[in-house]
C-alpha cells in the first residue's frame, strides 16, 4: 500500500499558502496538483467540487491544526497527496485553523490506498515535535527531508 512517504513530491507542496479559507486553500493545492499533472480546467474544478463537497459534510481538520481534506476520484491514474502549509493558518469555519495541510486524492477505483494514506497521514500528525519542524519549514525539500526523518 501507498504511504504518505511513497507519495511526497516536491512539485506538491506549496510552503506558504495564500488563502486564507479552505475553500481557496484547496484550490490552491488543487491547482497545484492540476499544473503538474497537466490536468484540463473541467478536470481541475470538479476535483476541487468533489473536494470541497468532502469536507462540507464533515471538517478534516485534526488536533495541531492538521487538515486532511480528501476525496476518491473516477478515473484518477495515481494517487497523490499534496502538502500546503500556511503561518497564519486556514479557517476551518467552528473548527479552528490548518497551519498543514494534506491534500489526498485518490483512485475511486482503490479504497484501500485511499485508507493507507489517510493512516500514514495520522501517524506523521500524531507527532508534535515533527508538526512544529513542518510548520516552520520554507522550502519544499527541507519538509520531504523532515517527514521522511
Amino acid at each position: 500500500m501507498k504511504t504518505l512517504l511513497d507519495s511526497l513530491d516536491e512539485r506538491l507542496i506549496k510552503v506558504g499558502l495564500v488563502s486564507t479559507d479552505f475553500r481557496g486553500a484547496i484550490d490552491e493545492l488543487v491547482k497545484l496538483y492540476s499544473d503538474s499533472e497537466g490536468l484540463r480546467e473541467e478536470e481541475r474544478r470538479e476535483i476541487t467540487r468533489k473536494v470541497i463537497e468532502r469536507e462540507m459534510l464533515q471538517s478534516t481538520l485534526m488536533e495541531n491544526s492538521v487538515a486532511v481534506p480528501h476525496a476518491k476520484i473516477q478515473g484518477l491514474k495515481k494517487a497523490s497527496v499534496i502538502l500546503g502549509t500556511s503561518k497564519e493558518g486556514v479557517d476551518f469555519g467552528i473548527n479552528g485553523k490548518g497551519e498543514v495541510i494534506f491534500l489526498v486524492l485518490t483512485p475511486e477505483e482503490n479504497p484501500s490506498e485511499h485508507i493507507s494514506l489517510l493512516s500514514s497521514i495520522a501517524k506523521v500528525s500524531s507527532s508534535s515535535a515533527l508538526l512544529s519542524l513542518i510548520k516552520k519549514s520554507r522550502d519544499p525539500k527541507d519538509l520531504i527531508a523532515i517527514i521522511r526523518g
